[in-house]
């Protein structure tokens, strides 16, 4: 009599859709554990071939609250999608669930994290663990990208976050074909944390040992500007997981219609719509606009509350779509 894990079922429901990509690249994982590489920066591509699913066995909640707007309608035949492949706004330690795995201290070894640039491990042994350390400062934003994984990043493997008060939270199963960007997290306290990544102990995933590449990134402000009703706005997301944000000025009852002009990547890159009021509510489900969702409208949205409205572009993780960085243009009206 077998018994299907609950990871394997995810794995086994996704596996098909996704048999097709290559994940991970083994040809760019290391052969020292915990063996820093300080130069080059790390290469973009693999990320974006993650399953789905691997996306939410760490963190999957929400921020902020449901904005009570009608449903956007595509009026003119875009398949821009919304839901599937929903990203937090933010994940705080309080989101992490508790780890299922840990390491004994001496299957752990430490190594300085360094930022921007490829942090290449190796687990050894079953069980094992790489603890990457860094300093932070409260209020910062921090993602972190799998860039690969070896055995096509399907290998027993955790991310788990460790604060400087000793709360670990797991980040996710990256092994899961989980080689996409996770975050952004927020720093809730100045110290020193740490990024371990735990092997697994066989019994859903076979291969437990293997290397893996990393690259933590320090998120930059997230630039604001006001925009005019009518008036194209043209933008360029310049980091994963990175937002720009444009204001405007409506009355409560009035009317929001936005039309999705071009995004690079032949419209397919992985970027959202979010609308948000003066107090701060958001969009429950935002609009995935760079699904294949240029030269669409959507909307309208109803206006709740008076005063400064923001319509905020927002890159996804690289999960789905791979590409979440690039141009894009809209205009929009209130009436």
């Amino acid at each position: 009599m077998y018994r299907t894990h609950p990871r394997v079922t995810r794995l086994l429901g996704l596996a098909f859709l996704l048999l097709p990509l290559a994940a991970c690249d083994d040809a760019t994982t290391a052969t020292g554990s915990a063996d820093v590489t300080a130069g080059g920066t790390a290469g973009p591509g693999a990320a974006g071939q993650a399953n789905p699913a691997a996306a939410g066995s760490g963190s999957s909640t929400t921020a902020g609250a449901s904005a009570a707007t009608t449903p956007a309608s595509a009026a003119g035949g875009g398949s821009g999608g919304t839901g599937s492949a929903e990203i937090p706004d933010t994940v705080s330690m309080g989101d992490l669930p508790a780890p299922t795995v840990s390491a004994t201290p001496t299957d752990l070894d430490t190594a300085p994290a360094v930022f921007d640039k490829a942090n290449n491990g190796n687990i050894e042994q079953k069980g094992a663990a790489d603890r990457w350390t860094f300093t932070a400062t409260a209020g910062q934003l921090l993602t972190v990208e799998m860039v690969s994984i070896d055995h096509e990043c399907v290998q027993d493997l955790y991310l788990v976050m460790e604060d400087p008060s000793g709360t670990r939270g797991e980040v996710a199963w990256v092994g899961n074909y989980g080689c996409q960007t996770y975050g952004p997290f927020v720093i809730e306290q100045a110290g020193e944390y740490s990024l371990e990544l735990i092997g697994g102990d066989g019994s859903v995933l076979t291969d437990t040992t293997g290397g893996y590449n990393f690259v933590p990134h320090w998120l930059g402000p997230f630039p604001e500007k006001p925009a005019t009703p009518g008036t194209e706005i043209s933008g360029d997301i310049t980091e994963t997981l990175g937002r720009q944000r444009w204001t405007f000025e409506a009355e409560a009852g009035q009317e929001v219609t936005v039309k999705v002009g071009d995004i690079d990547h032949e419209c397919s890159q992985d970027l959202y719509l979010v609308l948000e009021d003066p107090v701060g509510k958001r969009s429950e489900t935002p609009e995935w606009i760079g699904n294949y969702g240029c030269n669409t409208e959507y909307g309208p949205y109803r206006i709740e509350r008076a005063g400064t409205q923001v319509l905020e572009l927002k890159a996804g993780n690289g999960g789905v779509i791979a590409n979440t960085t690039g141009r894009y243009s809209l205009s929009f009206t209130v009436s």
